[in-house]
């Protein structure tokens, strides 16, 4: 990229986008097709956000929501990359940038194949191992996910963070491996607590019969996150849904907390 391209990109999305599409019909290179993409992405914080969001990650500065979720953006950055790619199939950079946008589409089969060239590319790069996994996960390949998360977890001394546990938690609870998933989703919670640990937590501690645990764990999800129960692949459980109804309103109607022992039995019942 020349250094008024570079500029250009600072000063905004306006000028850089003028600047790339007149330089595509000069010279369709794969770089310049790359910076279209950065340019129409307007600003560095924007594209760590969509990284972000591909991760699972939640966007925290609402100014920028709006640009960030553009589908149609999305769209024409995909062509814009995959044109990139015919030239130049072996551009990492081009393939990164493409992953968390098949990702936000949905096209997780897509996805997933740009993860694994990335991977072929750079098999010693421990990031591209844990993209696979995470691309194994979106594609219901749950036990191939926990494969790669544990090579990356060798691969980094052990050190995984709050993401890296829920997605591990979450394939050993589809695959019905519960204590592991329980221990998974409790060193999760250990560096952070989030709606989605705390609610496959519950999930998972009712399956184990530990009925008061998954209460307390639900209705802490729920209190994080209103639309959780709805959202996720698995729905609360009725006994759970039921039971968090049930005390609030005994809570009010009393002005005393909830009976852990009548918890228990409205959720057995």
């Amino acid at each position: 990229m020349t250094e008024l391209g570079f500029i250009l990109i600072q000063m905004g999305k306006k000028y850089a986008m003028k600047y790339f599409n007149k330089a595509i019909k000069v010279n369709p290179c794969a770089e310049n097709y790359y910076y279209r993409v950065i340019a129409r992405a307007d600003i560095i914080k924007r594209q760590n956000a969509i990284d972000n969001f591909a991760m699972g990650k939640f966007v925290e500065d609402e100014d920028y929501e709006d640009s960030i979720f553009n589908e149609k953006q999305i769209k024409a950055d995909i062509k814009d990359l995959s044109k990139a790619l015919a030239l130049d199939p072996e551009d990492t950079s081009c393939l990164r940038l493409r992953v968390p946008r098949y990702n936000y589409l949905k096209q997780y089969e897509n996805a997933l194949t740009d993860c694994e060239t990335l991977l072929e590319l750079e098999p010693e790069n421990k990031k591209w191992h844990l993209t696979v996994a995470y691309g194994k996960h979106n594609t219901d390949k749950y036990a191939e996910a926990i494969e790669g998360i544990d090579t990356y977890l060798r691969m980094n001394d052990g050190i995984g963070d709050d993401f890296l546990y829920w997605v591990r938690g979450t394939a050993n609870y589809e695959l019905d491996k519960l204590n592991d998933a329980l221990k998974d989703l409790n060193k999760g919670l250990a560096l952070k607590e989030t709606d989605v640990l705390y609610y496959y937590r519950g999930l998972t501690n009712y399956k184990l019969k530990h009925f008061i645990q998954a209460y307390k764990d639900i209705k802490k999800a729920l209190e994080l996150n209103s639309d959780i129960g709805v959202k996720s692949k698995h729905k609360t459980p009725a006994p759970i849904k039921f039971a968090i109804s049930f005390m609030d309103r005994f809570s009010e109607n009393k002005g005393t907390d909830t009976p852990i022992g009548l918890c228990q039995m409205k959720i057995k019942e």
